[in-house]
């Protein structure tokens, strides 16, 4: 349909911005600036979706890419979103092993956005009890969005981004 597609990144707060533009080469320099971006520092959800809602963008269509592993939550700042008259498709990106854990014994897990290490050992109780938080959460983001109006993807970090996109695209498309 012509319209313009722009990227903003954040951490803690608003990071890397691609301005708005139309075109058939934009998508591949979208998908090269969002291969380029690399997790830094923490991440501020909330704060950095409310300043984007309040920064004068026009309001249309916001695409939001993320784990949504936010300690603090997502509600808010997704709700700063519709409140600015955003219609919201909410992209989860997830390792299948964020999902559902493959491994177990002695761990040490790395918070890639802060460098946090900590070492625990992970029997199949433990897997078993996190995999219940984890599907809980999830239930808990596709409700929220679900009752918010929000279309709401769950992207697997096993299949190629493209892959995913394409086929999302796809379906909107026909949707239409």
């Amino acid at each position: 349909n012509q319209d313009q597609v722009g990227v903003t990144s954040f951490s803690d707060r608003i990071e890397a911005t691609r301005a708005p533009e139309r075109g058939k080469d934009v998508y591949h320099a979208i998908l090269n600036h969002l291969a380029a971006l690399e997790p830094k520092g923490i991440t501020r959800f909330n704060s950095c979706l409310e300043a984007f809602a309040k920064s004068g963008h026009p309001s249309g269509m916001a695409v939001v890419i993320s784990d949504l592993l936010d300690p603090e939550g997502v509600e808010a700042g997704l709700k700063a979103l519709m409140y600015s008259k955003f219609k919201l498709t909410v992209i989860q990106v997830l390792d299948p092993d964020e999902i559902s854990p493959q491994f177990g014994g002695r761990l040490t897990l790395t918070d890639f956005e802060t460098g946090r290490q900590q070492t625990l050992s992970a029997d199949l109780k433990m897997i078993a009890m996190y995999e219940k938080k984890m599907n809980e959460y999830l239930s808990k983001i596709k409700d929220f969005c679900k009752r918010s109006a929000i279309d709401y993807h769950l992207a697997n970090t096993g299949i190629p981004f493209e892959s995913f996109f394409l086929g999302y695209l796809l379906t909107e498309i026909r949707q239409r």
